[in-house]
């Protein structure tokens, strides 16, 4: 998986762990340099894993598709958490309105725009050029919060594009799914927008009970010494 043909067969035991090594010296490395020159680091990270994997110097080869969706959604939860836990109640109602329109509006616009680029480079039907225009239309909440921590910007820039990024989700489903649905002739418009209303409904009612359990079981909970600290 790692270091493919590179070791010994007496070594293949060590070859992972010299692999993960090389890419915690390339990930610490790359922050350095990220904080240097002021991008973001998820950039930087995003380069050097291109540097060192298959396409570039073909030091660590990895296929497992499986594994990477794992790690890439154990990651996502504790961004997202550590993003939600330094954003204030106080900055969410501040920018609740610009987030909003961004997330609803914005994602549509964006759709638009896309799907009219997409018609004129790629030549494909309205259609699929919609739905690729849905695809990539809205922000990855965990890159928006890893980018947002790496530049110095205004507060309230940063706490729109945090909160922005966090509510697209659904509208960026919706017409996705409400795209492919069309393409396929398999729902109605009816249809569609009774899924828009129960993924909604049921989605801010289990995220706001997880919410408040989850901060009253948190409140109850006594770690001794630093443990909770991460908490």
């Amino acid at each position: 998986m790692v270091l493919a043909e590179l070791e010994p067969p007496h070594l293949f035991i060590d070859a992972p762990v010299l692999a993960v090594a090389a890419v915690l010296a390339v990930g610490v490395t790359a922050a350095g340099v990220a904080e240097r020159i002021r991008l973001p680091s998820l950039l930087v990270f995003l380069g050097a894993g291109m540097l060192v994997a298959d396409d570039g110097l073909e030091l660590v080869h990895f296929d497992d598709t499986g594994l990477a969706q794992n790690l890439a959604v154990l990651a996502l939860v504790l961004i997202l958490f550590d993003g939600g836990l330094s954003t204030s109640a106080r900055d969410l109602r501040e920018v609740a309105a610009p987030a909003t329109a961004l997330a609803t509006v914005g994602v549509g616009i964006t759709t638009a725009v896309v799907a009219g680029i997409a018609s004129l480079v790629f030549d494909v039907d309205g259609l699929t050029a919609l739905v690729i225009g849905a695809v990539v239309a809205s922000t990855d909440a965990a890159a928006v919060f890893a980018a947002t921590k790496g530049v110095s910007i205004p507060h309230r820039i940063a706490a729109t594009l945090e909160a922005e990024s966090g509510l697209n989700d659904p509208m960026a489903v919706l017409l996705t799914v409400g795209f492919v649905a069309a393409a396929e002739q398999t729902v109605t418009a009816g249809d569609w927008i009774g899924f828009g209303l129960r993924q909604m409904v049921l989605g801010a009612g289990i995220g706001v009970l997880v919410g408040w359990g989850g901060g009253k079981a948190i409140a109850r909970v006594r770690l001794g010494g630093g443990a909770g600290q991460p908490l």
